[in-house]
C-alpha cells in the first residue's frame, strides 16, 4: 500500500510543482485564518476577565455580608434608644421577663410534654405580636397606646402561664387526694 502510495506522488509530483491555486482558495485560506486568530484572542480576554470577574463576586459577596451586619446591628440599637424613653416599658420587662421564665421552667418540670410544647407555641405567638409592637413603637415613636399593648402582652404571657400551671397543680392535687382515698 505504502508503495502505490510513494510512486502515485513521484508520478504527479512535477504536475503538482508546475500547478498553481486558483485566487478564491488563498481567500478562503486567509478568512479561516483570520478565524482562528479571532478564536484564539478570545481567551486572552478571558484570562484577564476571569480574576476581575472573581474580584467583583468577593466585592458583591462582602458588601451584601456588611450591610446584612448593619441592619442587625442597627435595630438593635435603636431597641435600646426606644426603650430608653419609655421607663414605664422598662419596668415592665424587667419585672415581667424574669417571671415569665420561671413559670415556663416550672412547667416544663411538671407539666406533660404536649400540653408543655401547645403551650410553648402560644406563647411563641404573643411574643411575635410582642415584637411586631415593638417593630411598630421604632417606628411610630411617641406611641403610648403601643407601650400598653407591649405591658399587656406581657401580662397576658404571664396570666397564661399562672392559669395553666394553677390547673396542673390542682389536677395534681386532686390525682394525689384520689390516691390516698
Amino acid at each position: 500500500m505504502e508503495d502505490k502510495l510513494k510512486t502515485l506522488v513521484q508520478m504527479h509530483s512535477r504536475e503538482a510543482d508546475t500547478l498553481q491555486a486558483p485566487d478564491f482558495l488563498w481567500e478562503r485560506i486567509a478568512a479561516k485564518l483570520d478565524q482562528q486568530q479571532q478564536i484564539n484572542a478570545q481567551p486572552m480576554r478571558r484570562v484577564w476577565l476571569k480574576p476581575l470577574l472573581r474580584v467583583a463576586a468577593a466585592a458583591v459577596v462582602l458588601l451584601v455580608a456588611g450591610i446584612f451586619a448593619i441592619r442587625q446591628w442597627q435595630p438593635a440599637n435603636n431597641m435600646a434608644s426606644t426603650w430608653a424613653n419609655y421607663p414605664e416599658l422598662q419596668q415592665a420587662e424587667a419585672y415581667f421577663q424574669p417571671m415569665i421564665v420561671a413559670k415556663v421552667q416550672r412547667l416544663e418540670q411538671i407539666g406533660d410534654k404536649a400540653l408543655t410544647a401547645a403551650l410553648l407555641q402560644d406563647l411563641a405567638l404573643l411574643e411575635k405580636d410582642y415584637e411586631t409592637l415593638a417593630k411598630d413603637l421604632r417606628d411610630n415613636a411617641d406611641n403610648q397606646q403601643l407601650v400598653k399593648a407591649m405591658v399587656e402582652n406581657y401580662r397576658s404571657r404571664l396570666q397564661l402561664l399562672e392559669r395553666i400551671l394553677n390547673e396542673i397543680e390542682q389536677k395534681q392535687s386532686n390525682e394525689k387526694a384520689d390516691t390516698q382515698l
